[in-house]
């Protein structure tokens, strides 16, 4: 009579603790699929973001060469301008020879103004795309690991 009840209350305690110990491992991978749902809504994001940098990008550089080539056009006519101070200056008197020069050196201060503040703007676009290339990098590596 002990024996097989001591079997059975032996294999009651083996059941038990193989439910406990699939139990933890069902828990276990249920908190993992949590985990996962939570990173992958937050990779998502990052990924909008990314595109949303890129879309911004792509429209700073558009700016960047339209700029470049205003800058290109506004040398051609500061140049011309100031050839045709140069070759009125010459055969004028020394009055209207100071006030072209003024009107000259008005025309160059602007122009330099101008390119000062396009090196700047083409300055802080090239940070800004080192920085947005860092942070790409950075995603990638992130959505890599996910």
């Amino acid at each position: 009579g002990v024996e097989p009840w001591a079997a059975i209350n032996d294999a009651f305690a083996k059941l038990t603790a193989l439910e406990q110990e699939r139990l933890e491992i069902v828990e276990t991978f249920q908190a993992g699929i949590r985990e996962y749902a939570i990173q992958r809504v937050e990779h998502d994001a990052r990924i909008t973001q990314c595109s949303q940098h890129m879309e911004l990008l792509i429209e700073y550089q558009n700016d960047c060469l339209q700029c470049s080539s205003f800058m290109n056009e506004l040398e051609e006519f500061c140049l011309s301008t100031v050839n045709l101070i140069k070759h009125q200056a010459e055969g004028a008197g020394t009055a209207a020879l100071e006030a072209m020069m003024q009107e000259m050196n008005c025309y160059a201060n602007e122009f330099k103004n101008y390119y000062i503040f396009g090196k700047d703007m083409m300055f802080r676009r090239e940070k800004g795309m080192e920085e947005m290339e860092r942070q790409a990098r950075s995603y990638e590596y992130q959505i890599q690991m996910a």
